[in-house]
């Protein structure tokens, strides 16, 4: 179905508009991203309290570590593709910065806690392994540019997101624009991915693996707001 819709949308269009066009998308949901991470940044700091779970800021910041180093240990390397240039470097670094910012944040009121060498300890081995599993899981499934893994961690993302709303009864330290941004920007991307899959080489079985994942994400995110909404007092939905 979705070839077909592709097909009557896209047919008379050529390749360098679907590319361009799919480059918007695709860079608009990376910018909702890069909002939601500061919006979540700004509600921890007000609440002290992580807004966002602990496993999701090490699977991001290995993946974008991964990425903005040309795929270091990765075996073949050139499964990177061509490096990122103009807008793009410009986002994922905006990305990767928000996300140490995360990490930051998130050592300082885990330390409190749980202590700093404690903390220490579990952050650089929590940080150590799950590069190497993004270097392993790219490098043996021939993951080009990483976009399977990248969605795996989404819809892991997904669910913690979930997860975390529903340990907490009123919401606390969770942002509902926060969420919506993440999920419009899920989509957005999903949506720059069907109209120009080329250049990403989404084909066969990789097609449905990272369409699937894609749905999954949007039910998810949408169940994590519908948990917002109901959680959260009304003064604090835009907060």
């Amino acid at each position: 179905m979705l070839p077909n819709a592709h097909a009557a949308l896209f047919g008379s269009a050529s390749s360098a508009d679907l590319i361009a066009t799919a480059g918007r998308a695709l860079l608009l949901g990376h910018v909702l991203w890069i909002l939601a991470y500061g919006l979540i940044l700004s509600r921890s700091a007000r609440s002290r309290l992580l807004g966002i779970p602990l496993a999701a800021i090490f699977l991001n910041i290995t993946w974008e570590t991964l990425l903005y180093t040309g795929c270091a240990g990765v075996d073949p390397r050139e499964l990177c593709g061509p490096g990122l240039g103009g807008e793009w470097s410009i986002a994922l670094t905006f990305i990767l910065a928000l996300d140490i910012l995360l990490l930051v944040q998130a050592f300082v009121l885990t330390r409190a806690a749980s202590g700093t060498a404690r903390t220490t300890l579990v952050f650089v081995v929590a940080l150590t392994l799950s590069y190497g599993l993004h270097a392993s899981l790219i490098g043996r499934t021939l993951d080009y540019r990483g976009l399977v893994d990248s969605w795996i961690i989404n819809a892991i993302m997904s669910g913690l997101f979930v997860r975390l709303a529903l340990s907490r009864p009123h919401g606390e330290g969770l942002s509902f624009l926060a969420a919506i941004a993440r999920c419009l920007g899920s989509l957005a991307v999903a949506i720059g991915l069907w109209i120009a899959p080329e250049p990403y080489a989404m084909t066969g079985l990789r097609t449905g693996v990272v369409y699937g994942l894609a749905a999954a994400v949007l039910l998810l995110d949408l169940w994590y707001i519908a948990l917002l909404w109901r959680r959260l007092p009304p003064e604090d939905r835009l907060a």
